[in-house]
């Protein structure tokens, strides 16, 4: 029965295989290793198209930042289909605020985040120690983005080939992350930021006292995240808060993963103005479609 279940996952038919799920839940089944993926089955298969319909257009944030569509591909993705970085949901829109086009970037990890860094920023470089994915993502880089095949000591030292103080932003995402942390901070620039994924991890206690030691201030960015139904947090280190200040409203922000429920109800408002000075017949109430 679990393949058939993930056989009608596949074609989409999530609701078939809802039922499935519920019936071997309910006979107390041993569904170890497939429990995880079952329970984003029975997330997918919720009544989304009555939820999007009670709702005014576009604010469903699970669908508009691209949640559901990442959680049925089992990759972060935006509602486009574009890539994200696997961070929190509040990082990834803070991140996409403060990161500017003249960035390098030095990430310990490889994957939709590297691409999504290439889009934003002049450079990105990226290591990665599993020579399957690093042959995989290699395929797919645009020409601003390096990513390096190094393993054990050369792995977390592989930053040393660069200027010190040289990258604006270092991502620590990837293995020997408590070693990455203390070989990245020489390379930041003194307005540099340093990302730490999954900073939650008992495992990493070591690094957050190496930072604390080095003069870093720490934000913890805890939430959601693309592709999985648990709260991660996302960790940005930085010396100097002048990145902070901020001018632009937040009603003003561009995000990767979709507009804020303000956002989409004035676009609701800006339509419907439009539509009655062209004399249109205005539904009055959004149809969530």
């Amino acid at each position: 029965m679990i393949k058939e279940i993930f056989k009608l996952a596949s074609l989409g038919k999530y609701q078939d295989a809802a039922k499935l799920i519920r019936s071997l839940v309910d006979n107390n089944e041993d569904l170890s290793g497939a429990h995880v993926n079952f329970a984003h089955i029975l997330f997918l298969a919720a009544d989304w198209k009555y939820i999007e319909a009670l709702l005014p257009n576009s604010t469903n944030t699970f669908s508009r930042s691209g949640h559901l569509l990442s959680v049925s591909a089992m990759r972060p993705i935006n509602a486009e289909g574009k890539p994200i970085p696997w961070f929190t949901y509040p990082a990834i829109d803070f991140l996409d605020r403060i990161a500017l086009p003249s960035w390098q970037v030095f990430e310990w990890g490889s994957g939709n985040s590297t691409l999504w860094w290439a889009s934003k920023v002049e450079s990105v470089i990226a290591v990665e120690d599993n020579e399957s994915w690093h042959d995989e993502i290699k395929q797919q880089l645009p020409q601003n983005a390096t990513i390096l095949k190094r393993i054990d000591k050369a792995y977390f030292h592989a930053i040393c080939d660069y200027p010190k103080e040289h990258f604006d932003a270092v991502i620590v995402d990837g293995s020997n992350r408590n070693e990455c942390t203390l070989s990245a901070i020489p390379y930041l620039k003194p307005n540099g930021i340093l990302i730490f994924d999954n900073s939650d991890g008992p495992e990493y206690v070591e690094s957050t006292e190496a930072m604390k030691r080095n003069g870093f201030y720490r934000i913890d960015f805890w939430g959601l995240i693309p592709s999985y139904l648990y709260k991660n947090c996302t960790s940005i280190y930085f010396k100097d808060p002048a990145f902070l200040k901020e001018y632009q409203a937040p009603f003003h922000h561009n995000s990767s993963i979709g507009v804020s429920s303000f956002q989409a109800i004035e676009a609701i408002k800006q339509m419907q103005k439009i539509s009655l000075e062209k004399g249109d017949v205005v539904n009055q109430e959004p149809d969530g479609s």
